[in-house]
């Protein structure tokens, strides 16, 4: 947000790109600071990377990852009702913005399986805490938005098997559901990916798949990065991990943004993908050096789908 003067140029901005508005993702308190309200489209809920054994309290995983349960505390919440009670409020002030959907990460990896590729929880662990927590926050009802699940390459919800998807959907006790489907996520789970047009043609093989669950996508996160060869560079030659918690997020921060660099997708089979998935909302999702590579970036999404 610093990239705009106020409001008014944010609008313009949009404008200009035909952008219809934002999907926004609140730091620190609830607020849309400069942002005209109006262009709020959702609301990207908060996620943690490594909370399953925070959440069913499993002391040798929490400090496996945290070192001990203070730091744990200070990052996801003093206990389960308070990450439940921030998500909630989370929700009412998407709701009280009017969002059409907000978006849900169903994943869950610590700093070393990152390194290592070597996961202590399964796909259906994750799912099922997930749902736990997804559920307690739905319970109350009342809310207008569409909640949506987003896949990721880590054990969870990674759209790689049908069944695990079909279990995430049927457990969410909640009508107004679907998928938040990121393109690039997804192709992070085939790490031997070398160009974009592969890229679309794995897309569609792990929708196929799917097949009537594909009606369950209503969002699409547009984005693009293949970047098997440096995971595979990464887990050859893995960094030797700083002892603090603290330190240690540091220290992968660069490796997670390379992995997962949120480019333009602009194969000739693009348009053809998102024709097919014909979603509710499309989102374009990049990650820019600044405002100049942002617009640089949206022009060629823009063009990449004949807008």
């Amino acid at each position: 947000m610093e990239r705009f003067s106020d409001g008014d140029d944010i609008r313009d901005f949009c404008r200009r790109h035909r952008l219809d508005g934002l999907e926004l993702l609140p730091y620190g308190e609830n607020s849309i600071g400069k942002i005209p309200a109006d262009l709020v489209f959702s609301v990207h809920l908060s996620s943690y990377n490594h909370w399953v054994d925070f959440w069913n309290g499993k002391e040798e995983g929490v400090l496996e990852e945290y070192r001990d349960w203070a730091t744990a505390r200070r990052v996801i919440g003093k206990d389960k009702g308070a990450l439940v009670a921030q998500y909630r409020a989370q929700l009412d002030f998407a709701e009280s913005l009017g969002a059409r959907y907000v978006v849900f990460h169903v994943a869950d990896v610590s700093i070393p399986e990152f390194i290592s590729h070597r996961f202590t929880h399964t796909d259906a662990e994750v799912i099922d805490a997930s749902l736990e927590l997804i559920n307690e926050l739905l319970a109350d009802g009342g809310y207008s938005f569409q909640f949506l699940v987003e896949n990721l390459w880590w054990p969870g919800f990674t759209m790689k098997d049908k069944k695990m998807t079909r279990r995430l959907l049927d457990g969410i006790r909640y009508q107004n559901k679907g998928i938040m489907f990121d393109t690039g996520h997804l192709l992070h789970t085939d790490n031997d990916l070398k160009t974009e047009d592969e890229a679309v043609d794995y897309i569609h093989r792990v929708l196929d798949d799917h097949a009537d669950l594909c009606r369950e996508i209503k969002g699409v996160h547009l984005q693009q990065s293949l970047s098997g060869d440096y995971v595979k560079a990464l887990l050859a030659d893995p960094p030797r991990l700083k002892d603090s918690y603290d330190d240690r997020v540091g220290q992968i921060f660069e490796h997670i943004h390379t992995v997962d660099a949120h480019q333009p997708f602009t194969a000739q089979g693009v348009k053809g993908l998102i024709d097919r998935l014909n979603p509710d909302f499309l989102v374009y999702e990049f990650c820019t050096r600044s405002r100049a590579e942002h617009e640089d970036f949206l022009a060629r999404q823009n063009a990449a789908l004949g807008r």
